[in-house]
């Protein structure tokens, strides 16, 4: 049986350390799912007990706490999931510093396995290498909510004003051909993003940048804390969208 390819997006860590396929990584709880012996894991975490985790949480029960409707992951979630599917790290045949994180609800979709298509790309294009790639952006549906990546806060509808500018000035930083900017609109530019930045909670459009990131799914922030994933929430707002390609 050869090698066959798995690729996913979700939201992880590129900077994981390890020793002999183990996580070392003080950000890891020791008694988490990624760092207690494998024979243990679907014992500890299992669909039934994630659900009547959520059933009591008080982040769960008070409905100003999230924007996604996480009522519905009872039925969202299938009968089959289990947090094998939705944490994914592949010291041996993968990238050892690598950990990414899929949402319950998007297992079906955010992975492929032994894809034909992918196949061939991975091959042709990328020798059949282990990669992975940060997104900028959040993932869909995702991909309108931001957060401050220093406590988690998601932030108003008003950061996607910056957000936009945010792209177009890093467009004509990067030399990029499609920028609808100029030389001399580049202040402007920056004075409009000080004004957003300031609006946001932050004290100019540099410092914005810094720690505006893509917003963790409720689900995923939840699933962290029912694996007992991290010593800290901090960790939680350290993960970003990405690509993630892997061969075994």
């Amino acid at each position: 049986m050869g090698i066959r390819v798995h690729k996913c997006i979700g939201y992880g860590l590129v900077d994981v350390e390890s020793t002999d396929q183990d996580i070392t990584d003080h950000r890891f709880h020791p008694e988490g799912f990624l760092r207690i012996d494998s024979e243990f894991q679907s014992d500890r975490w299992h669909r039934p007990g994630f659900m009547n985790f959520l059933s009591t949480h008080p982040r769960v029960l008070d409905p100003n706490s999230w924007r996604e409707n996480i009522d519905c992951l009872d039925v969202s979630i299938g009968e089959d999931w289990s947090p094998y599917y939705s944490i994914i790290h592949q010291p041996e045949y993968g990238l050892s510093n690598v950990v990414v994180l899929v949402p319950p609800t998007h297992k079906n979709d955010y992975i492929r396995f032994d894809n034909t298509l992918d196949y061939m790309e991975e091959t042709q294009c990328y020798g059949q290498e282990n990669r992975y790639k940060i997104f900028r952006g959040g993932i869909y549906p995702y991909n309108a909510e931001y957060m401050d990546d220093r406590t988690g806060k998601r932030l108003s509808a008003d950061v996607m004003s910056f957000i936009r500018d945010c792209n177009e000035l890093r467009r004509y930083t990067d030399g990029c051909q499609n920028t609808l900017i100029k030389e001399n609109d580049v202040s402007a530019l920056k004075e409009g993003m000080n004004r957003d930045a300031i609006k946001l909670g932050f004290d100019h459009h540099e410092h914005a940048m810094q720690h505006i990131y893509p917003a963790i799914p409720a689900e995923l922030v939840l699933m962290c804390e029912y694996c007992k994933l991290f010593t800290d929430e901090s960790t939680i707002w350290q993960l970003r969208p990405m690509l993630y390609v892997y061969w075994s």
